[in-house]
């Protein structure tokens, strides 16, 4: 390691306007560290949740105990998600100076991008349940999970009923048919946010704002967003002289092991069961939005930003594919959940024993959802990009008028 590695930040050339797609890699990640956690809890329910579930296999307790974790970290990913999308939404906006209309168009627009993907997994959904697909009620009986039985327990709306709520509260009906879709109503209202204080103008009055939003919302997931915005404006003010800082492996190595240990933190397991756990010495993080969860998410984010070599893995072809349809496949993958690898689970269960079924039951999952998330990324996905760029173009004409 260099002298200059082991003391500061080397710098190197960058241009500001650079898509970084190592982003996309990293977000086909986080959507499949959420695939498995959602398995995990559905299906081996004490890896997920401690003592109020039965373990199954020996290794459970790994998972919920020590950074191993971090392969189910679903509240980590989400903290990613709202982290990179702070990031994302204003990064490239800060460094093409863009104007107000065009910040005006995004904001009218981003119902329609993140849309599609909810109306569609919505209906498919309702038509699941409407037929009797969904068959986590008899997997939960047989894996001992009390959080997979929750789901789809009331009754099926009626189609009419349905229009309606969408119509009045189309994000926040979607979460009672396909519960991820929680975060894409906070996504939606995050994004709102980064945009509305990117409209202020000048930067210091903006950045006023930004630190105020960020301290008002400190118990808060809606922070992450914020967070991710500054990050943004650090790293504009870096590229406007020209420069790009280079993380050193050593500090490269030390927050990629601070992201392991705080993302894996087990959010969901009581205090008694967390005093068990190489974690009971860490304190509540009531300043952070996400806990230790979202610590981890920034240590991450700094590392892929500024570091080469997650950059180099993040941009591989196949983690690429993973980015390209992450939104098709978070939308997509909790109805396969409920409905294929559930029915999987009480087919094979009973005949073949719980660590066959447990196995088939991923692979149907993983099947299932990578399946489907071709179909809602083709059929649905892009469809709803191409309309949000046809309204942003048309808002940004309109709005060009008079500003």
């Amino acid at each position: 390691m260099s002298r200059a590695d082991r003391s500061h930040f080397r710098v190197s050339e960058v241009s500001p306007s650079s898509r970084e797609t190592h982003l996309d890699g990293l977000r086909g990640l986080a959507a499949s560290v959420v695939v498995l956690c959602h398995f995990v809890s559905a299906f081996l329910p004490h890896a997920a949740f401690g003592d109020l579930s039965k373990a199954h296999y020996s290794w459970e307790p790994w998972l919920l105990k020590t950074p191993l974790g971090i392969l189910i970290a679903g509240h980590f990913a989400v903290c990613l998600f709202f982290l990179m999308s702070g990031y994302v939404l204003a990064a490239p906006m800060l460094a093409r100076r863009a104007p107000l209309a065009d910040v005006v168009a995004a904001i009218v627009k981003r119902p329609f991008r993140l849309g599609g993907v909810v109306l569609g997994t919505t209906l498919v959904s309702w038509v699941i349940w409407s037929f009797a697909g969904y068959r986590n009620v008899e997997a939960a009986a047989l894996s001992g999970s009390g959080w997979f039985d929750y789901f789809w327990s009331d009754g099926v709306p009626s189609l009419s009923k349905l229009m309606q709520d969408m119509l009045l509260s189309p994000f926040g009906t979607a979460s009672k048919l396909n519960q991820p879709m929680w975060t894409i109503d906070r996504e939606l209202w995050g994004s709102w946010l980064v945009f509305a204080l990117l409209l202020l103008r000048p930067a210091p009055l903006r950045w006023f704002f930004i630190a105020a939003f960020t301290l008002w919302y400190a118990r808060n997931l809606t922070q992450c967003f914020l967070i991710g915005l500054i990050l943004a404006e650090i790293h504009q003010l870096l590229a406007v002289r020209g420069r790009h800082p280079v993380m050193p492996n050593w500090l490269a190595v030390v927050l990629g092991v601070v992201a392991a240990v705080c993302g894996s933190f087990p959010k969901y397991l009581d205090e008694a069961g967390l005093s068990q756990t190489m974690f009971a010495q860490m304190p509540r993080l009531p300043w952070l939005g996400g806990s230790w969860s979202m610590l981890g998410a920034l240590c991450l984010m700094l590392v892929v930003l500024w570091h080469p070599l997650p950059r180099h893995f993040l941009n591989r072809a196949w983690v690429q594919f993973l980015g390209r349809v992450s939104y098709a496949l978070y939308g997509v993958h909790f109805l396969i959940l409920g409905s294929l690898a559930a029915w999987t689970y009480t087919l094979a269960a009973p005949a073949l024993g719980r660590g066959t079924s447990t196995l088939l039951t991923l692979v149907s999952l993983l099947a299932g959802t990578f399946v489907g998330a071709l179909i809602i990324d083709r059929c649905v996905d892009r469809p709803a990009i191409v309309l949000a760029q046809y309204i942003g173009r048309r808002t940004k004409a309109l709005c060009s008028r008079f500003f």
